[in-house]
């Protein structure tokens, strides 16, 4: 084989042993036999396979399994029953004329000397004049004893209860009034001897009784049958409720459910719990009532001249008060029926009769059993020259009902007499037959028991696995802003304040406006027609143009200020006529009792004014009045004419 260069090699199968080759090492060249070299043997069998490695690391532990469900709760144990108390307390007073008589004559007061016995009424012994609560609904009697007239033959006097500050009769219809007179003068008459009324005040009030009319002088005898007696007859029942029961106590916890295995598969499910069932609830007290005392107080509008025998029924033509539903007046009849299971205090009169030396008495009647109950009133003509005296006054009686009865007020004995009431001898208005009832005595009120403990609770099932979290509730809608300290800020929007806001600094209000829709206001206007002295504007006399916040009471013409603050007044009225006398109108301020004048329109005589008007702005506290009178002569007011009030701050 000849010498080549080593990039000149090729490859040589299969060489001989003696062949030579060539190796080039650092420029030099060295020869090396193939004899020399090892040749390449065949490929050796694989070798054993290598141990096998480590396992790998095990899976994930599956999910636990769902919890079971709750268990029911226990049911409520049963409570018992609690009682509850009332307390009733009716206002009272009995007053009388005890030390010194007293000389009378027309628009005199009656000055009661002496408080004998009192609850809730107060009586001033110095001026006769007592004090009443607002909306309390009284029974007002006075009866006066008389001697030396002034005038022995024609003397007389008519005697009311009315306003302590107005001198305004309380019952303007004339039934209340009561009379004295000489025994001497009009032998073909009697008279009521006492002044008695229903009366319900809608503001706290002072009243008194007073002279209204008489001819001549008369004295009012101290120590025999002069007095004043006043009830309330609506009294308030207070109701106190027993204690709530205790709660019962929570039940065990029921055992937990087991846990799933582990391993490459998912866990067990965990066990059920459940809650033990729910105690029953105990049962409620029972339902509070209270008794409502009903009443009835009717009369006559005119003198009756029919059915004047002994047995003959007086015929009661209207219903003047009625409180309740327990008696009923039948004004075709006269007759009265009254509710089973209730006591009823029944008192009537006739104040006088027209008939020469006549006597009649009255009494009440029991129609279910046909019998005369209670106690007679008798009257006669003084020119009878009957053989023994009589006293007059009321017929009264007091029935317990079983069933519904029926009464009537009848005659007993009669001679002489051609009608009973509208005796000529005076005004014959309000002269006419009366009577009331009412209910002093019922079944007892229901009260309330107290809540009866709470059942124990159930005993609680074992807990299962929280549950997936619910979705996220909807959030809700904003709430109303409440403002309760500003200093410094600016604020824009709405600002809807509910009760109250107080303010330090200013506001200003930059664009709109600044409401209060219930600012106490209202506005009447004349109905038409002359109102003389002495006389409230009120009802037929007004129209209402508007009362916001209701304080207006057009019954009796009073605003009484709901909030203390400062209000505007104002008053338009005109003169009766040109010619006429002079004339007032006065808006009052009554301030616990003290009466002010606020503005006063006047007319001189002969006035050559029409229409005037007046305003001003007044300071009131809670509960002050005003309303507006005419005390003198006489003015118009009509549709051009108005009374106005509003709260400015």
């Amino acid at each position: 084989m000849a010498d080549q260069k080593i990039s000149q090699l090729t490859e040589v199968t299969n060489p001989n042993p003696n062949d030579v080759l060539p190796i080039v090492n650092g420029g030099s060249t060295k020869k090396i036999t193939v004899a020399n070299l090892a040749v390449a043997g065949s490929s050796g069998t694989s070798g054993t396979n290598g141990s096998q490695g480590l396992s790998g690391s095990n899976g994930s532990s599956g999910t636990s399994g769902s919890n079971g469900s709750s268990g029911t709760s226990g049911s409520s144990g049963t409570s018992p029953s609690g009682v509850a108390t009332t307390t009733v307390n009716p206002d009272y007073i009995n007053a009388g004329r005890i030390s010194s008589d007293q000389s009378v004559g027309v628009n005199s007061d009656i000055i009661f000397n002496t408080s004998i016995k009192s609850s809730g009424i107060t009586l001033n012994t110095a001026t006769g004049v007592f004090t009443l609560t607002a909306n309390k609904t009284y029974r007002i009697f006075g009866s006066l004893s008389f001697n030396s007239f002034s005038d022995a033959t024609n003397g007389y006097i008519v005697y009311d209860w009315v306003d302590a500050t107005t001198n305004t009769s309380l019952d303007t219809t004339g039934v209340s009034v009561g009379v004295g007179e000489a025994l001497n003068r009009n032998v073909s008459e009697f008279n009521s001897t006492s002044a008695f009324l229903i009366y319900t005040p809608n503001t706290n009030q002072t009243i008194k009784l007073r002279v209204v009319g008489a001819v001549g002088t008369v004295y009012v005898r101290a120590g025999i049958g002069s007095k004043a007696i006043i009830e309330q007859i609506n009294p308030t029942v207070t109701v106190n409720n027993g204690t709530n029961g205790s709660s019962g106590t929570s039940g065990v916890n029921g055992t937990s459910g087991s846990s799933g295995t582990s391993g490459n598969g998912t866990s067990g499910s965990s066990g059920t719990s459940g809650n033990g069932t729910s105690g029953t609830s105990g049962s409620s007290g029972t339902s509070v009532g209270a008794v409502v005392a009903s009443l009835l107080r009717g009369s006559r509008t005119t003198q009756q001249t029919s059915g004047l025998t002994s047995g003959g029924i007086v015929i009661f033509t209207q219903s003047d008060t009625s409180i309740g539903s327990d008696i009923s007046l039948n004004t075709s009849t006269g007759k009265i029926t009254l509710a089973s299971d209730k006591t009823y205090r029944l008192t009537a009169q006739v104040p006088g009769f027209v008939g020469t030396a006549g006597k009649v008495s009255f009494c009440w009647y029991n129609e279910n059993i046909s019998s005369f109950i209670g106690s007679q009133s008798q009257n006669m003509s003084p020119t009878n020259m009957a053989a023994y005296g009589v006293s007059g006054g009321l017929s009264e009686a007091i029935i317990t009902t079983t069933g519904s009865t029926v009464l009537s007020y009848r005659i007993v004995d009669i001679s002489g007499v051609s009608g009973i009431g509208g005796n000529t001898d005076f005004t014959t208005s309000n002269s006419y037959p009366w009577f009331d009832a009412q209910v002093i005595s019922a079944y007892s009120p229901l009260v309330n028991g107290t809540s009866g403990t709470s059942g124990t609770s159930g005993v609680n099932g074992s807990s299962g696995t929280s549950g997936s979290n619910g979705s996220s509730g909807t959030s809700g809608s904003s709430g109303t802003s409440v403002l309760t300290t500003v200093t410094g800020t600016t604020s824009t929007g709405d600002l809807n304040v509910g009760g109250n806001l107080t303010v330090t600094g200013s506001i200003s209000v930059v664009s709109g406006s600044i409401t209060m829709p219930q600012r106490p206001a209202f506005r009447v206007y004349g109905a038409g027609g002359s109102v003389s002295a002495t006389t409230i504007l009120s009802g037929s006399q007004t129209v209402v143009d508007y009362n916001q916040g209701n304080a207006w009471n057009n019954s009796n013409g009073t605003f009484t200020a709901p909030i203390a603050g400062l209000y505007q007044v104002n008053i338009v009225a005109r003169c009766a006529g040109n010619a006429n006398p002079s004339a007032q109108v006065i808006v009052r301020k009554n301030s616990g009792g003290t009466i002010t004048t606020q503005i006063m329109l006047e007319w001189a005589t002969n006035t050559t004014a029409n229409h005037i008007g007046g305003s001003t702005i007044t300071k009131m506290a809670v509960g002050d009045t005003l309303y507006a009178v005419v005390p003198l002569g006489s003015v118009s007011f009509d549709g051009n004419d108005n009374f106005s009030v509003a709260y400015i701050g």
